[in-house]
C-alpha cells in the first residue's frame, strides 16, 4: 500500500513540474515577463476549450493545479512560478472559471490573471 500511495504521489509531483513548464514556456510565447514580486490582489479567468464538457464540478476542481503553479514558491508548492502571492481568497478576489466549445484535438486553456490596485 505504502508504495502505491508512493507512485500515486510521484506522478502528482511529475504532473505539477510539467504543468509548470507548460505555463512558463506559454508565458514566454506571449510575450509577458513575470512580475518583479508576486502579485498580491488579483482577479483570474480561466477559460478551458474542449470538444467535450465538464460538469461544474469538476470544471473548477480542475483548475487546483494551474492555480497552484501561478503561486510563489515555498515548501509545499516548490515549483511555484511566484506571478501570485498566494491562492487563497485573500490574493485571489474573485475567480472565473468557463467552458468554450473547440475542435477535437485543438483544445486549449487561456488564462489571465489581473491585479486588483485598491
Amino acid at each position: 500500500m505504502a508504495l502505491a500511495t508512493a507512485s500515486v504521489l510521484l506522478r502528482a509531483c511529475n504532473l505539477k513540474k510539467h504543468s509548470v513548464m507548460e505555463v512558463a514556456a506559454a508565458l514566454v510565447r506571449s510575450g509577458q515577463r513575470r512580475p518583479n514580486e508576486p502579485l498580491a490582489q488579483v482577479y483570474i479567468e480561466i477559460e478551458r476549450g474542449s470538444a467535450g464538457e465538464l460538469d461544474d464540478d469538476n470544471l473548477q476542481g480542475g483548475t487546483k493545479l494551474l492555480i497552484d503553479v501561478l503561486e510563489k514558491p515555498s515548501r509545499t508548492n516548490p515549483h511555484g512560478l511566484g506571478l501570485i502571492e498566494n491562492d487563497n481568497n485573500q490574493c485571489v478576489v474573485k475567480r472565473r472559471v468557463t467552458q468554450a466549445p473547440a475542435k477535437r484535438g485543438q483544445g486549449y486553456t487561456r488564462v489571465l490573471i489581473a491585479e486588483v490596485l485598491e
